[in-house]
């Protein structure tokens, strides 16, 4: 959930960075938000650890299952924050 919410947050700051949005002048305000704030929020590490821990647990299929969700999940939620971004 928080790399799903974080993708989604991301995306609509990239949504807001597009030109004619709240953010598009001040790229210094969004690599923070983006890169610092939301970097920090969602880390790929914790997802690598989750991973492993399910494989070397015997739970592959769990694994595979969660990497695959994650993987597709967060980008569907970067896309639905930078549709929603660049309406705002």
């Amino acid at each position: 959930l928080t790399n799903l919410s974080g993708s989604a947050v991301i995306g609509v700051i990239a949504g807001l960075t597009l030109p004619g949005g709240l953010l598009a002048s001040a790229p210094g305000a969004t690599l923070f938000l983006a890169v610092g704030v939301l970097g920090g929020f969602t880390t790929f590490s914790a997802f690598s650890e989750q991973t492993a821990a399910m494989f070397a647990d015997g739970e592959p299929f769990l694994a595979l299952i969660y990497m695959t969700l994650s993987a597709w999940g967060c980008v569907a939620m970067a896309l639905l924050g930078l549709m929603l971004g660049s309406r705002i």
